[in-house]
């Protein structure tokens, strides 16, 4: 199993790594906006991919979402064989801890979000304005897949799993 010094040296080596990942936009296609409770984008074949992986090494996946956990999502994960083991909760944390009651906000070592800025620290006030004014949501820039690693739609990534 994969756990990160860093997650270790926070949550001790009792509970398996985890990731909350997001799911309109990063599991499922989210480019016409919200249609519905029952409505979903096709799956990124990309992000199912990547999430089997960490599944795979013992990474606990919760589905985090301002979505009802409803029968309808929970198919639509199965259905396309998207992994997880919860949808917005994450009982591997102790809900006593003091700074976790009351909480809205899923405890996990990693969030993966299409509309998320990353906050590095370091970087000067101005830059971190510039950023957050500036952003766009993968799906509405102009090139929607700048890594050159990125995959076309449904096809399967290279498997480059020997570091996990």
């Amino acid at each position: 199993m994969v756990v990160t010094v860093w997650t270790e040296h926070l949550y001790g080596k009792d509970r398996p790594p985890s990731v909350a990942v997001d799911f309109d936009g990063t599991i499922a296609e989210f480019s016409d906006g919200w249609q519905g409770p029952t409505h979903f984008g096709e799956v990124n074949e990309s992000t199912r991919w990547v999430m089997q992986q960490l599944a795979d090494n013992g990474w606990v996946i919760i589905i985090w979402t301002t979505r009802v956990d409803s029968q309808s999502l929970r198919n639509y994960l199965r259905t396309n064989g998207v992994p997880f083991d919860y949808i917005n909760e994450n009982p591997s944390y102790p809900l006593e801890d003091e700074i976790l009651v009351g909480l809205r906000k899923i405890p996990a070592d990693v969030y993966w979000d299409d509309r998320a800025v990353r906050f590095d620290g370091y970087k000067e006030k101005e830059c971190m304005l510039k950023t957050i004014l500036n952003f766009k949501p993968w799906e509405l820039r102009d090139d929607p897949n700048p890594h050159p690693r990125h995959t076309k739609k449904n096809e399967t990534p290279p498997d480059n799993t020997s570091d996990i």
